[in-house]
């Protein structure tokens, strides 16, 4: 459906390209260049190898990516500062920020899934940092049994902070949240 939707809307800059009135064949030329160009965006066709941004790398279409937050984070957060690098701007937040200066910086690392008695442990550099949710746990016991996990990455966010208002130096500890991605092969047919 995509595609007849993208070669539509050329056929309409073509035919919009056509109305206009054109005194030269170099307007008309120019014309139809710019339409084409268009056209070839339009279509998907990309114009150089690789353009995505970094941001949104493509996942091939034999992999899918399941993104969901960690359990039992609480009880092993206390190690989470040997894991994480200290912030440059906590020691000198901005007055009045919306954004609070972060003890620890964010960060993303390998993680590593263990077998445990109710599902899995999630571990990080050989320290334990949660748990796969109970909902997910059969999902995942699938995924690992028939091999089809790629790559595990854990994302840490919260933690100490710290905010300047008129009143002076707040500081504030926000509870952790972990991010697991589990980037998993389709199973073929």
């Amino acid at each position: 459906m995509t595609l007849y939707r993208h070669w539509i809307q050329a056929l309409c800059l073509l035919t919009l390209t056509a109305l206009l009135p054109v005194r030269e064949s170099v307007e008309l030329l120019f014309c139809l260049f710019m339409a084409g160009m268009i056209t070839w965006k339009i279509s998907g066709i990309p114009c150089v190898q690789g353009t995505l941004p970094a941001s949104m790398p493509a996942v091939p279409s034999d992999r899918f990516v399941k993104r969901f937050s960690l359990s039992g984070t609480e009880a092993c957060s206390r190690q989470f500062p040997e894991l994480l690098a200290l912030s440059d701007e906590y020691d000198q937040p901005e007055t009045d920020s919306l954004t609070p200066c972060w003890k620890y910086e964010p960060d993303t690392f390998s993680g590593t899934l263990v077998p445990a008695e109710a599902g899995y442990d999630v571990y990080v550099h050989g320290i334990r940092v949660g748990d796969v949710p109970a909902d997910l746990c059969p999902s995942v016991d699938t995924w690992q049994r028939e091999r089809r996990i790629l790559s595990a990455r854990v994302s840490f966010y919260g933690g100490p902070y710290r905010k300047l208002h008129d009143a002076g130096l707040m500081e504030r500890e926000s509870p952790w949240q972990l991010q697991m991605q589990l980037t998993v092969r389709r199973r073929t047919l």
